[in-house]
């Protein structure tokens, strides 16, 4: 391999996990499956700390998987087939397949992988596909995956039922829970496993390693280039020292050089050599007890040496930290680069169709316990939680620990989605815990405790923190953390770095060095009197309390500026804490006053003097004195002071609007200067009303003329040129069967020719459909004489007619367009007779709303309106006019009004909509004055009992029946049976194969053997036929279905149904035949049943009365159900009432329409039917609300 052979350390597991020993104690040495192993790294790709890290590292220490040439382990890319084999085949070690066997076509000689493939198929794990190829280039999935590890390991035994949600129908799903039971693979938290996704390299070599038969290999061959399996140091109760610990048993060697020493002096403690016992464990003890330092021991076995440093403190025992600094000669690895593109990608399983190995997977890389054990992902809030694994990570997911979180693992992370995740109190006792993007509301860092960081942190600021964890980088807050509680720094020896800031107070309580790089926006207050040094950034306020008598001891740094006792520093007693008070919060309500704030090295029931200055522009008051005073005791440093103002009677009076001035000061000091505090002048009932809107216009729709030819006669070929002139344009026809189906000519100014063969297409519906082509390609030019209408195929008296619509905007303008045509062509309507409906002009809608009074005060209106919504507020003064207080509020309206224009008429407002129509909902407007005050209380709102207005009527289909439809012979006529335009063409000959072809547009034909069939039969056929049509691209048939029913008087029939939505729109189509194809009913009276068309069900509820209060109401539907809330002002009016429930409720009944008319709410059904159950409504009010 391409990097360096490793030394190792082996530790005992319970030994490595604790960094003090206390005395007396005995640690027995344990079996080297026991050991914790620290094996190098030499893939820059490959994080140790991740989910693969010691997987990868062992697995490659041991020889068995290998890394890219290029320094990389290859982490992220998918395993290949081939690979898969590769790594099974080292895993296993596995023999060669017998010289010259290849078990696959498609792996040669030439591939790298070629004997690992074979070995593999050699024994059974591989067997690839039913073609017999084995696709080594292709990736592998998480099922295949599960089948390879059944048959690598012993593991058929294992049987539990299905866990995960997506393996049912999966061919792998026996192997699949197999490997799971086992221990080797597991699920996603959402509790799929996903068998179809493609495992990555480092997913599968993590899957391998947790089958105990691999890893007690990979640990076997690791001690194999080990000397020493461990080193323990322990204390006996007299104070001696033992060491013990055990050499790898395979080495010859009979004993050990030990020696210890202390660093200080260097002065020898033990030198010589220790005997090894045949399982190759050693045993020092010192002769005398150790006295406190630090220490080495240095041991010697063979060309191998491991060195144990440690501390000996005779109240707690020991700390050691064992490190291996020598080079373990004896453990070398293959030095070779390899690449694993060319003989190991870690791959693993074989796409065997038989065994269904060709599924993917990915691994459970980020959010589940196969690819993280160590990551814990809430989905919901916690009472609390603890972290207690050394490298564990919580992600809070955008929930909340409302309790506390214990984080006793080293290397703990914390992470927080940023949308509101909240721990309430997390306790750190581990070092390298790191908090981010979330919010902690106490955060308590225990004694010891190091390299604490916090990112994107933030507090409520009601807590108070509590650092005590030490070292030189114990704290980290990044710049775009703000804590705003205050901190205890309680630690003897702290730095708070980075950017972040402090925005309440850093309290020192005791001595120590305190380093604070952060910025502190409140105070870093030093109360102690023990050895203390603080740094702090320049221009950081810094305060030391009255009560701290000696600061002899004390050593402040703001910045490059020293403040201490002694004679080259700045006057440490400039820091003596003062007084300190802010105002957080004031009030005004009528004649009262009122301020609530904190203070700062003020004692409880020492009492603040205030001042209330009432600045010059105070006006409309007669308050006693412009200057007033107020005193306030302090209470757990908070105080509220207070004022009420009266006049020179002794009345209490209004505080007068205007900019006054508050002053604090205790014991003549001044704490608080110049507090600005504005009193808004209150507003004054405007005294003006605007009445009710009205529509002086009416706004109606436009209708678009609309025009028919009537039945067009079918033309036939060789005729005179037909011409339909239709607004000034000519369409030219000519029928010839020299023609190949149809041509249309370019488009011409107010000309364009279409010819075709009238022997192909030759029914008048075949014929209309082309002229509509026609006329729509010359809409399509350059040409704009008809391009405001549009064309359609429309039946006409049991035909086809050409129909025409205009535009509705044009209205009337079009009702003098007329059609005409010469005698190639012939119409049931021409000129004036051919339009059927009349064009009507729109009018647009104008609302007014007469502002009633001018204005008699100073104060506001808010204007509020519906349909559409908008609200403003507009402020009014007095001796304004109506006529201006009109224009002010339209004003404010005009651009708020989606779909009107807003301007005024004299004193009236009027509101003008954008275009022609009738609203859906008129325009409504209510006025309220801002200083009117009402009674609060139940509005006391009722409706009616729901009564239905219109009963809705379900729609029902047109039928037609053909009556007997009698049976035809071979050897007749052909015949055809033409139904909505459609031709069924029907040719019976003896012999004939039955055939059914749809053969353009309109058009299907029906061959068949009529004495193979019955009459019965043969309208099947015409069944057959029909539907076949609908199956094509035509769709002039798709709302109808077809029977083969009883006739009444004895026979089949054929009966067609609409659809019920065309109701009485499909009543004038009609049934035509040709002479050979007899049945009793055809033209009107084959329509056995009318359609009708639905209406919708619409049902009122009417408002009783005028609210009597302001207050909201709860309004409650039934059938269907709904609640919504309505506020309701007192003295609004019946029909107010009913718009604004009308407003909530839209949207809300599933349905409905809701509408108001008057004073009544209207529930309008969406679909015509006839309702079941009518909805009802009622109101009820609730203080709550």
């Amino acid at each position: 391999m391409a990097y360096q052979p490793k030394t190792y350390r082996w530790f005992l597991a319970s030994t490595a996990a604790a960094v003090a020993v206390t005395a007396p104690s005995a640690v027995t040495a344990e079996t080297p499956e026991n050991y914790e192993v620290d094996v190098s790294n030499p893939f820059s790709d490959v994080e140790e700390r991740k989910y693969y890290g010691d997987p990868v590292l062992e697995l490659t220490e041991a020889g068995i998987i290998q890394g890219r040439g290029d320094t990389t382990f290859g982490v992220g890319a998918e395993l290949t087939r081939a690979d898969a084999a590769i790594l099974l085949t080292r895993v296993l070690n596995l023999e060669p397949a017998p010289e010259g066997s290849n078990s696959f076509p498609d792996v040669t000689e030439d591939d790298y992988y070629y004997a690992e493939v074979n070995a593999a198929a050699e024994a059974a794990l591989i067997r690839g596909y039913e073609d017999g190829s084995f696709r080594p280039e292709e990736n592998l999935t998480r099922g295949e995956m599960a089948v390879l590890l059944e048959r690598a390991f012993p593991l058929s035994a294992v049987q539990v039922a299905p866990d995960f949600e997506d393996t049912g129908d999966n061919p792998y799903e026996q192997q699949i829970n197999r490997v799971a039971a086992a221990g080797l693979a597991e699920g996603y938290p959402d509790g799929t496993f996903r068998p179809d996704e493609n495992i990555l390299r480092e997913e599968f070599a993590v899957f391998l390693y947790r089958e105990p038969t691999v890893q007690g290999e990979v640990r076997q061959e690791l001690l194999r280039g080990a000397s020493f399996s461990s080193i323990d140091v322990r204390r006996n109760e007299n104070g001696s020292l033992v060491f013990s610990g055990q050499v790898n048993p395979d080495r010859s060697n009979d004993s050990i050089s030990v020696d210890l020493r202390q660093f200080a002096s260097s002065s020898e403690v033990f030198r010589g050599d220790l005997e090894l016992d045949e399982d190759g464990n050693f045993e020092l003890e010192t002769d005398e007890p150790v006295n406190e330092g630090q220490y080495s021991g240095s041991f010697q076995f063979g060309d191998d040496e491991e060195t144990v440093d440690f501390d000996v403190d005779t109240d707690t025992g020991y700390s050691y930290d064992a490190d291996d600094d020598g080079s373990d000669s004896d453990s070398d690895s293959d030095d070779s680069s390899d690449d694993d593109s060319s003989n190991d990608s870690d791959s693993d399983d074989d796409s065997d169709s038989s065994d269904g190995d060709s599924s993917g997977g990915s691994d459970d890389s980020s959010d589940d316990s196969d690819s993280d054990d160590n990551t814990t992902t809430y989905d919901e809030d916690q009472d609390s939680a603890t972290a207690d694994t050394d490298g564990e990570t919580i992600e809070l997911n955008g929930n909340s620990i409302n309790g506390e979180l214990s984080v006793s693992g080293s290397d703990v992370t914390i992470e927080g989605s940023g949308e509101g995740d909240t721990i309430e109190t997390a306790v750190v006792s581990g070092n390298n815990a790191t908090f981010r993007n979330l919010t902690v509301n106490e955060l308590q860092i225990e004694e010891g405790v190091e390299d604490v960081t916090l990112e994107s942190v933030s507090d409520s600021g009601g807590a108070v923190h509590t650092f005590a964890g030490g070292g030189s980088d114990s704290i980290t807050v990044d710049e775009s953390t703000t804590l705003e509680g205050d901190i205890e720094l309680t630690a003897d020896d702290v730095t708070i770095d980075g950017g972040g800031t402090l925005a309440g107070d850093v309290i020192i309580p005791n001595g120590g060095t305190k380093n604070i790089e952060a910025n502190v926006d409140g105070f870093v207050t030093v109360d102690t009197e023990e050895e203390t040094t603080v740094n702090t950034p320049e221009g950081t306020d810094v305060e030391i309390p009255t009560d701290v008598q000696d600061l002899s001891a004390l050593t402040i740094n703001i910045g490059d500026t020293t403040y201490s006792t002694a004679d080259d520093t700045e006057d440490i007693e400039e820091l003596r804490a003062t007084p300190r008070a802010e105002i957080d919060e004031d009030s005004v309500d009528g004649s009262t006053i009122q301020l609530t704030g904190t203070t700062k090295n003020i004692d409880d029931d020492d009492e603040i003097d205030f001042t209330l200055e009432l600045g010059e522009d105070a006006d409309g008051e007669d308050v006693a004195e412009s200057a007033l005073e107020s005193t306030a005791t302090i209470t757990d440093d908070s105080f509220d002071a207070e004022w009420t103002l009266e006049n020179s009677s002794g009345d209490e009076v209004d505080v007068p609007a205007g900019d006054h001035t508050i002053t604090a000061s205790f014991n003549g000091e001044t704490l608080i200067d110049d507090y600005d505090l504005t009193v808004e002048a209150q507003p004054e009932e405007t005294g003006v009303t605007i009445g009710e809107i009205a529509a002086d216009r009416e706004g109606t729709d436009p209708v678009a003329a609309e025009w028919s030819t009537g039945l067009i006669s079918p033309m036939e070929n060789g005729v005179e040129d037909g011409e339909l002139n239709f607004n000034g344009v000519t369409l030219t026809l000519v029928t010839s069967e020299d023609v190949d189906g149809y041509t249309i000519s370019e488009a011409e100014s107010r000309n364009i020719t279409l010819e075709f063969d009238a022997s192909t297409y030759q029914t008048s519906g075949q014929q209309v459909d082309l002229l509509v082509e026609a006329l729509e390609k010359y809409q399509d030019s350059s040409n704009e004489e008809l391009d405001r209408f549009t064309f359609a195929n429309d039946p006409a008296s049991g035909g086809r007619a050409l129909g025409i619509t205009g535009d509705a905007s044009e209205g009337a303008e079009d009702n003098g367009l007329t059609i005409t045509s010469n005698e190639g062509i012939e119409i049931s309507n021409d000129d004036s007779s051919s339009i059927t409906q009349e064009g009507v002009d729109g009018e647009i809608v104008r609302y007014t709303a007469a502002v009633n009074n001018e204005v008699t005060g100073d104060g506001s209106l808010t204007i509020t309106t519906w349909n559409p919504s908008a609200e403003v507020t507009v402020d009014l003064e007095e001796g304004q006019s109506a006529a201006e207080a009109a224009s002010a509020v339209a004003d404010a309206l005009n651009s708020e009004l989606d779909g009107y224009e807003v301007d005024t008429s004299d004193a009236a407002i009027t509101f003008t909509a954008d275009g022609e129509g009738e609203p859906e909902q008129p325009l409504r407007l209510q006025a309220v004055d801002s200083a009117v005050e009402t009674s609060e209380g139940d509005p006391e709102v009722t409706f009616g009992e729901a009564a239905e207005q219109t009963a809705g009527v379900d729609p029902r289909a047109a039928q037609w029946n053909t009556g007997q439809f009698e049976e035809r012979d071979n050897g007749i006529e052909d015949g055809f049976f033409r139904f909505n335009g459609v031709t069924v063409y029907i040719t019976t000959e003896e012999g004939a194969e039955q055939d059914i072809t749809v053969e353009r547009n309109r058009e299907v034909s029906l061959t068949f053997d009529a004495a193979e069939n019955t009459n019965a039969q043969q309208i099947d056929l015409v069944i057959e036929a029909l539907e076949a049509y609908q199956d094509s691209d035509n769709d002039h048939l798709d709302r109808f279905s077809f029977e083969n029913v009883n006739n009444e008087g004895g026979g089949r029939a054929l009966e067609i149904t609409s659809s019920e939505e065309a109701g009485a729109d499909d009543n004038i189509l009609g049934i035509a035949t040709s002479d050979s194809i007899v049945i009793a009913n055809d033209g009107d009276s084959a329509l056995s049943r009318d359609g009708r068309d639905g209406t919708a069900s619409v049902t009122t509820a009417g408002v009783q009365n005028q609210a009597q209060a302001t207050g909201t109401i709860t309004i409650t539907t039934e059938n269907p159900s709904a609640e919504v809330t309505v506020d309701i002002r007192e003295g609004d009016s019946a029909a107010t009432i009913a718009l604004k429930t009308a407003s909530a409720l839209e949207g809300e009944l599933d349905g409905f329409t809701v509408s108001f008319n008057d004073t009544n709410v209207v529930f309008t059904a969406d679909e015509p039917a006839e309702l079941e159950n009518t909805p009802t409504i009622s109101a009820s009010f609730s203080e709550d609300n």
